[in-house]
């Protein structure tokens, strides 16, 4: 059995799982006195099932179709390496500062400094994309 079938057939007993769930959830909440958390819960496992599962597919694919490509995944390595060095630059500039409100700390020093070393990655990726854009307008007209 080929892995689109099997992924066809997963998707189909989780469509089914998410039908049955929907159906239960509509007989349940006409009742307005019954507590229905426990079937709120059944459909957050049912959507960590389906993420977990389309994430290994995707994941399973992207290196199948990497690995078989020597230039796409030379590529793919140096786009990694950019994206790490990003990272490790924003992590490098970002500022480590407790927020508190009320004496009581909301955001720890070492959460605070990941968020901006993430919002420090993207305004980096941000103005390289911007670069390019520009450096390949600029070319464009110069010809």
């Amino acid at each position: 059995m080929n892995s689109y079938k099997l992924a066809k057939i997963v998707s189909f007993v989780l469509a089914i799982a998410a039908t049955i769930f929907f159906f239960v959830t509509e007989l349940v909440t006409i009742d307005k006195t019954t507590d229905n958390h426990g079937i709120v819960t059944g459909f957050i496992v049912l959507s960590y099932i389906a993420f977990a599962i389309a994430l290994i597919a995707v994941i399973y694919y992207v290196i199948k179709e990497t690995m078989q490509d020597k230039q796409g995944l030379r590529k793919t390595l140096i786009s990694l390496g950019l994206l790490i060095g990003a990272f490790i630059i924003g992590l490098l500039i970002a500022d480590g500062t407790e927020v508190t409100k009320n004496d009581v700390v909301i955001v720890s020093a070492g959460a605070s400094k990941m968020i901006g070393a993430f919002l420090n990655m993207f305004y980096i990726i941000a103005l390289a994309a911007l670069a390019v854009l520009v450096w390949a307008n600029f070319s464009k007209l110069k010809k």
